[in-house]
C-alpha cells in the first residue's frame, strides 16, 4: 500500500507540470539540517526552525543555500566530466529548463557491523530510489523507496522481538538471520506567493530545536498527514492532521484476522510559534495535540469537531465529554549570541494541582521537560559544534486508557524513544574539515523498567488506569536501570545532493540493573545515503 502511495504522489508531481528548483521541503535528516543551523540560529534570523521539515525558500533568506549543498572539490578534468559531476555534485538524473527541475537518484546502504561479544558480523543491504522536483513557483514533490535485508546487533534485535517492529522502519519478516522489509515515503507540497503552504504525504515530522523531542519526534514509523502552514509578521501557525496505526488491539471477536486491518487513530496538531524582539533573539512555540480514535464498531467515524484548523481543542474535547487524549506543549529557544543557543521544551500530558500540592506522588501528574544548549564554531574553530541536552519524563506520561488513544504509533513512541519514567543526558561534539566529518556522542539514561507485568509507568502502551499504585509514585520506580551509550563516527561526504557518505565508527552500549547486564560493542563501516534519521541509541 505504501509503495502505491509513493507512486501516486510521484505521479501527481509529474502531472502538475512546471518546476522551480529552490522551493522544496528539505529531507528530515540531521546531517543535512546541520548544514543550515549556524545560519538559521543566528541572531537576526527570522526563520522559524522548530517545526520540521524546513522549507528551502525560508533558508535562502539567511544562508548560502546553493554553496552549502555543493561539495568543495578540485577543478580537475575528471571532476568536470559527466562522471565527475554525477559522483560529486549532481543527481544521477536531473532535468532543468525554464521553470522545470526534476531529479532522480539510486539510494543504497551497504555496510558491515562486527559485534565483539559474540564475534558476529551483521550485513546491511538496502537499495532504493528517490525522485523529486519543484513545480512552477509553488509546487514541489519528493518520493523515495527502500528495500532492505538487514541483520542487527543483539540489543536492537532484542527490541525488534519485543516490539514487533524495526525501530522507525516498520514491520519485517525473517530472512535467514536478517530482517526483510520495505518502506516508502512521499509528499506533495504547494506554497502560495504569500502566507500559506500546504503539504500532503506519508512521512515524518519533528517539533523542537534539539536532538530529541518531547512533543513530536521522527522516531516512529511513517504515517499519512496533511499540513497547513501560515506565516504573518513574526508568527507562524501550523495545523496538521495525521493518521496513526495501532498494532496492539486485534480484530473483534468472531472476525477473521486475515480480514482485519490495523486499527486507526488520528491526531490533530495546532502549533503557534512567535519570534520575539527586533533581532528575533528568542522564540516560543505553543502546541496543542489531540489523539482521537475512529471506532467503526461503536459507529464513530472521523470526528469533524477536530478538523477545524483554528480552534483550541481542549474546550471542544471537554464539551463532548470525550475520552480522547489531549497533550499540551511548550517549545522555546533563546540566542545568547549567534554562536550560543539555549533551548527547551515542556510536555504536559495531565496535571492535577491539588495532588501536586499534596506531594503524594499521584499518578495523574504526567509531564516532561527538556533543557539544551548548542554552540557553533567553538573556541573560534570553524565548524566545531557542541550540543548537550537533558530530558526528563515522569512515569505514566504519554499513556492513556488504551493504545488506541495513547501517544504512540506503530508500537513506537511519538515523542521520546525511552517512553516515560526516565531522565537522559545526551551530548555531541561534531567537527567538519572540508568534506570530512567527525562526531562523538555520549549518552546516559536512568530509567525504571516495568517488571512482572506491573505497570510502573515506563511502557507508554500500558493503560494508565492500572498503575502500580495511585499515589506514592516516584521517578525511576520499578527495576532501576542505567544505559550508557557512546558512538564515535568518521564520515566522508561523497555527494551532498542526496547525502551519499562513507561512514565508519565504533559503538558501545551497556544496560545495567540488579537483575542483568546487557553489553554490546561493535564497529561498523559502509557507504550509505542518509536522507532520514534512524535512532538506535536507546
Amino acid at each position: 500500500m505504501r509503495k502505491l502511495w509513493s507512486v501516486f504522489v510521484l505521479s501527481i508531481g509529474v502531472i502538475l507540470g512546471k518546476v522551480y528548483a529552490q522551493h522544496e521541503y528539505i529531507l528530515l535528516s540531521k546531517d543535512i539540517i546541520q548544514r543550515y543551523e549556524p545560519y538559521t540560529d543566528a541572531v537576526g534570523s527570522a526563520v522559524h526552525t522548530s517545526f520540521k521539515p524546513l522549507y528551502s525558500a525560508d533558508i535562502v533568506t539567511v544562508a548560502p543555500y546553493d554553496s552549502l549543498n555543493t561539495k568543495s572539490i578540485k577543478s580537475t578534468k575528471f571532476n568536470q566530466s559527466w562522471w565527475g559531476r554525477k559522483l560529486h555534485n549532481e543527481h544521477l538524473l536531473q532535468y532543468k529548463k525554464d521553470d522545470v527541475y526534476l531529479y532522480a537518484d539510486f539510494l543504497f546502504n551497504f555496510s558491515l557491523t562486527n559485534e565483539f561479544q559474540n564475534n558476529e558480523t551483521y550485513v546491511t543491504n538496502s537499495r532504493g530510489v528517490m525522485a523529486g522536483g519543484t513545480l512552477g513557483k509553488g509546487f514541489s514533490f519528493n518520493s523515495y523507496f527502500f528495500e532492505n535485508q538487514i541483520a542487527y546487533p543483539t540489543y536492537i534485535d532484542s527490541s525488534i522481538k519485543v516490539n514487533g517492529v524495526i525501530p522507525g522502519q516498520g514491520r519485517g519478516k525473517n530472512f535467514n538471520s536478517s530482517k526483510d522489509f520495505a518502506f516508502a515515503a512521499a509528499h506533495v507540497a504547494y506554497a502560495t506567493k504569500k502566507y500559506f503552504k500546504f503539504q500532503l504525504g506519508t512521512d515524518k515530522n519533528f517539533i523542537g530545536e534539539g536532538y530529541r523531542s518531547l512533543l513530536l519526534s521522527d522516531y516512529a514509523f511513517y504515517y499519512p498527514y496533511f499540513k497547513i502552514e501560515t506565516q504573518v509578521w513574526k508568527m507562524k501557525y501550523t495545523c496538521m492532521w495525521t493518521a496513526y496505526q495501532d498494532l496492539r488491539i486485534g480484530p473483534p471477536h468472531g472476525m477473521d484476522p486475515d480480514d482485519f486491518n490495523f486499527r486507526k487513530k488520528y491526531a490533530t496538531y495546532h502549533y503557534l510559534d512567535f519570534n520575539i524582539g527586533k533581532s528575533n533573539r528568542a522564540s516560543i512555540g505553543i502546541m496543542e495535540a489531540v489523539i482521537w480514535r475512529s471506532d467503526s464498531i461503536r459507529g464513530r467515524g472521523i470526528d469533524f469537531n477536530y478538523l477545524n484548523p483554528i480552534i483550541f481543542l481542549r474546550p471542544v474535547e471537554f464539551s463532548m465529554s470525550s475520552a480522547d487524549n489531549v497533550l499540551l506543549g511548550l517549545n522555546t529557544k533563546f540566542k545568547i549570541n549567534s554562536k550560543n543557543i539555549l533551548y527547551g521544551q515542556l510536555s504536559l500530558d495531565e496535571f492535577n494541582l491539588t495532588a501536586l500540592k499534596n506531594k503524594d506522588g499521584d499518578y495523574r501528574n504526567k509531564f516532561g521537560f527538556q533543557l539544551g544548549y548548542k554552540s557553533y564554531h567553538v573556541f573560534g574553530i570553524k565548524n566545531l559544534r557542541f550540543q548537550t541536552e537533558f530530558n526528563y519524563v515522569k512515569p505514566y506520561t504519554f499513556q492513556h486508557r488504551s493504545s488506541l488513544t495513547n501517544y504512540g504509533h506503530y508500537n513506537e513512541a511519538l515523542a521520546h524513544v525511552q517512553g516515560a519514567n526516565f531522565y537522559e543526558s545526551v551530548t555531541f561534539i561534531n567537527y567538519q574539515f572540508k568534506n570530512w566529518f567527525f562526531q562523538l556522542q555520549g549518552m546516559y539514561v536512568a530509567t525504571g523498567l516495568d517488571t512482572a507485568g506491573i505497570n510502573f509507568g515506563k511502557n507508554i502502551f500500558d493503560t494508565y488506569t492500572q498503575p502500580a499504585q495511585f499515589t506514592g509514585n516516584k521517578m525511576l520506580q520499578g527495576l532501576q536501570s542505567t544505559i550508557t551509550y557512546f558512538d564515535f563516527k568518521i564520515a566522508y561526504l561523497i555527494n551532498p545532493k542526496y547525502n551519499l557518505r562513507f561512514e565508519c565508527g565504533a559503538t558501545s552500549r551497556t544496560l545495567d540493573n540488579d537483575l542483568f547486564t546487557q553489553k554490546s560493542t561493535f564497529v561498523y563501516a559502509g557507504i550509505r545515503t542518509t536522507i532520514s534519521n534512524q535512532y538506535f541509541d536507546f
